[in-house]
């Protein structure tokens, strides 16, 4: 940013004959009857002395935005006589008196650089100089003379005046590929699956694609269709006296949102919602009075905000019991093995949630509804904190470091909107020749 002629100070201007200020003063002046000279009231002195200064602070206000609007540099330039107190006022006078800048005679021989509070600032003066003496001009010679690309170009003619050399300004590092700054747990669990796809659909903003649609001839609902039926469907339950909808109900619901389920859906659908509500934990649930659903939480660890929502929470003074139902086809899956492997993270940030408000004990259940008993309990204490923490923090590094690369499977793969189109998906472990190096993943 360069002010320029900022030595020069413009006259005040004549004073009017009425003055207010936005404050409600004003003064005027009137022409005396016997002599007609014009005369200022007693308030009109002040007012417009008062009416100055406002005018010089306006003026200060806009050099300083100027000023303030350089990034790298700020050059101000103009000239000024140290022995006129009126030059004092003026832009340059404004800037040299607020950083007592020492006598000019320490810049007469080349640049001064000072610091003030940090910044470099580069003092460099200019004299006036008498203008040198007019030597008389040569008759050019009928021979055309060689261009003079650098000739002396002092005033005086003396070697050209060469502007300190300042030190290069520092590289401006690159911004990371991603840097997260809100997380549910459901986008900590896709990327601790795969990487690539929570790539594709948390930064780049791809939408998910049907998971029923990569199985030529498979219609109807997808997994995750299923298991939005039976959270709306449970959600909608008396937790004191769980009793599954009547079929009419529920085909309504479940078609409300998803058109195109089948009855055989539908039947898939009522059985898992029949399974909680006659499962143990379905009347342990409802022995336990002020148990509520669909919970909301929110915390911040590592400068990330972590939300999601709760299936089912119930709080008795320091303990927490958490539920969460799953629809999840097992077949000879062990529900244990699967919950530590898929959901740990998950379960994590459930037992965070309560200890950030005020647990001292939480129990985390998962109920998986094609197996609903027993279900699959976790208890954790305050003193695990600290590892609980830790855990989460290397997760999140994980995804700070921006490293994005396909790790394929039937299941995660399933409903990917890069599927067959940047991603060979499964077929990358027929042949992991192929498969995409970490660090050109994305990029």
């Amino acid at each position: 940013m360069v002010v320029a002629d900022a030595g020069r100070d413009r006259a005040a201007p004549g004073a009017d004959e009425i003055l207010a200020l936005p404050d409600g003063r004003f003064g005027f002046r009137v022409a005396d009857p016997a002599t007609g000279v014009r005369k200022p009231t007693t308030a009109y002195e002040e007012v417009r002395a008062a009416s100055r200064e406002e005018a010089e602070a306006e003026r200060r206000r806009l050099y300083y935005v100027a000023m303030t609007r350089a990034v790298d540099r700020l050059i101000v330039a103009g000239s000024i006589d140290p022995e006129k107190a009126a030059d004092e006022r003026t832009p340059i006078g404004w800037v040299l008196g607020r950083l007592e800048i020492p006598a000019f005679d320490d810049a007469a021989d080349g640049p001064v650089e000072l610091e003030r509070d940090g910044a470099r600032i580069l003092l460099r003066l200019d004299r006036l100089r008498p203008e040198p003496a007019v030597e008389p001009v040569a008759e050019p010679s009928a021979e055309p003379a060689q261009l003079a690309l650098f000739e002396l170009n002092g005033s005086d003619g003396s070697a050209p005046v060469s502007a300190p050399k300042l030190p290069p300004l520092e590289a401006v590092p690159e911004p990371p590929l991603h840097h997260v700054r809100t997380l549910s747990y459901s986008a900590l669990a896709l990327f601790e699956s795969c990487s690539y796809r929570y790539y594709a659909e948390r930064v780049a903003g791809m939408r998910p694609g049907q998971a029923s649609a990569s199985v030529p001839g498979q219609e109807g609902l997808a997994a995750t269709e299923i298991g939005d039926s039976v959270h709306v469907l449970l959600e909608a339950l008396d937790l004191r006296d769980p009793r599954p909808p009547e079929p009419q109900a529920l085909a309504e619901t479940v078609r409300a949102r998803y058109a195109a389920a089948t009855d055989e859906e539908l039947e898939r659908i009522a059985g898992l919602v029949g399974a909680y509500c006659a499962s143990e934990l379905a009347a342990r649930i409802a022995a336990l009075e002020g148990a509520a659903p669909e919970r909301p939480f929110a915390f911040e660890h590592d400068g990330v905000l972590l939300h999601g929502r709760l299936d089912v929470l119930y709080r008795d003074g320091p303990r927490a019991v958490v539920v969460d139902y799953k629809t999840n086809v097992l077949e000879d899956a062990i529900p244990e093995e699967l919950i530590e492997r898929d959901y740990r993270l998950q379960r994590l940030v459930y037992a965070l949630a309560c200890f950030r408000a005020g647990a001292e004990e939480v129990e985390v259940v998962y109920q998986f509804l094609e197996r609903p008993d027993p279900a699959v309990i976790t208890s954790f204490v305050r003193a695990e904190l600290p590892a609980l923490e830790t855990e989460l923090s290397e997760a999140i590094a994980r995804i700070q470091e921006g490293i994005f690369k396909p790790t394929p499977s039937e299941f995660i793969c399933s409903g990917c909107p890069v599927l067959d189109v940047v991603c060979a998906g499964p077929r990358l472990r027929q042949h992991p020749e192929t498969a995409i190096p970490a660090e050109i993943a994305v990029g």
